[in-house]
């Protein structure tokens, strides 16, 4: 009886976390157009414009992991997503240099677990066979 209920509530919640993904999904494909289209009538000869088109795309990125990590609850997913979300942290202007150096760190931690920890999932090696 315990382990049917677990059963129950595991695939429930997997169920939830797909449902939730499909929102997030169709805000940042909105989120993504509303962008270009803000870009394209920017004046490109201020620097913060630049500045503010990587902010938008890191944005686009988190949310697109975010997804990504609801459906696969893949590891890789979840070393991406943060990589983006500290990439997203350190182009901000008003940063002190702890901030810049423990960004520096997280970045040096995730690779070193990349790298050492983490194989290449079986996602990773589809997209590079299909590449090659």
């Amino acid at each position: 009886m315990l382990s049917n209920l677990k059963i129950i509530i595991r695939k429930s919640v997997y169920l939830g976390e797909q449902i939730l993904a499909l929102p997030v999904l169709v805000g940042v494909v909105l989120y993504s157009f509303g962008t270009i289209s803000i870009l394209l009538s920017s004046n490109w000869s201020d620097s913060v414009v630049f500045y503010e088109f990587i902010n938008r795309i890191l944005i686009a990125l988190v949310a697109f992991e975010l997804v990504r990590l609801l459906v696969t609850h893949d590891i890789h997913a979840v070393s991406d997503l943060l990589t983006f979300v500290i990439a997203r942290k350190l182009l901000k202007p008003d940063l002190t240099a702890s901030d810049v150096l423990l960004g520096i760190v997280a970045f040096a931690i995730l690779a070193i677990i990349n790298v050492k920890i983490l194989k290449p999932s079986q996602e990773e090696r589809r997209v590079e066979e299909f590449f090659n």
